[in-house]
């Protein structure tokens, strides 16, 4: 085990060639890591079949922090009889920040959509969901959902109640319903915003309202009745 020294950046991990066991640079362990650092490790233990009882000695010489290293190396023997899902457990327990499941759940439970594309943000609460897979505090896919429903902007909810999204049952045809009602939202929001900036740019000079001021686009609409949205 090549013994890399401490850096105060967070770890990566490094995995070109699932056909070999990857590499958890020097650094920061963070749960995003250790998650990527496990899915790694067991793309490299399908590839390969590496056996059960031999998977934690074959990929704990490719951590590289010189703090990682000693404790493999203090342990090494009780460290070589863990299952692997064990010794991840035993990993986050020892490396990880203290109560960080709670702090995944609570990034989870207060995230909001706001202006964000729906489906920019509904793959950013999956992927941070993810991080606690096989941990008490993982949403299931209704709790998942239901976070979703209760967060995303309200223009896109009453489009969705109108639209009947809820009567989708499959959790990822109604992610794509989801999707696609909020790209027409959004298209539709860009054509009326268009028609505005045309509006305006049309006018006589000695009759424009600046477009920047608080305020504005009301006054271009009131001033504009033969603009008609639909």
């Amino acid at each position: 085990m090549s013994q890399t020294s401490y850096s105060s950046k967070n770890a990566t991990v490094e995995h070109v060639d699932a056909t070999k066991p990857p590499i958890l640079t020097a650094g920061i362990l963070t749960p995003e890591i250790a998650r990527a650092w496990e899915n790694s490790c067991l793309q490299f233990f399908q590839q390969k079949d590496v056996a059960e009882d031999k998977q934690v000695q074959h990929i704990a010489w490719g951590m590289r922090d010189a703090r990682l290293g000693d404790w493999y190396l203090t342990n090494k023997d009780e460290i070589d009889d863990l299952t692997f899902a064990a010794y991840m457990t035993l990993l986050r327990n020892k490396w990880l920040e203290a109560n960080w499941q709670s702090r995944i759940r609570q990034k989870l439970l207060s995230s909001r959509q706001n202006n964000r594309p729906f489906y920019e943000w509904a793959i950013e609460l999956q992927s941070t969901n993810a991080i606690l897979r096989n941990d008490p505090a993982h949403l299931t896919i209704a709790q998942l959902r239901f976070q979703l429903e209760a967060n995303m902007n309200g223009s896109l909810h009453n489009e969705c109640e109108h639209g009947k999204a809820a009567d989708e049952a499959d959790f990822d045809s109604w992610i794509d319903l989801v999707k696609r009602i909020d790209e027409k939202q959004n298209r539709r929001l860009l054509e009326h915003q268009r028609a505005i900036e045309s509006y305006v740019h049309n006018r006589p000079a000695a009759l424009r309202t600046t477009t920047n001021t608080s305020g504005a686009s009301s006054n271009i609409l009131a001033a504009a009745p033969n603009i008609t949205f639909v």
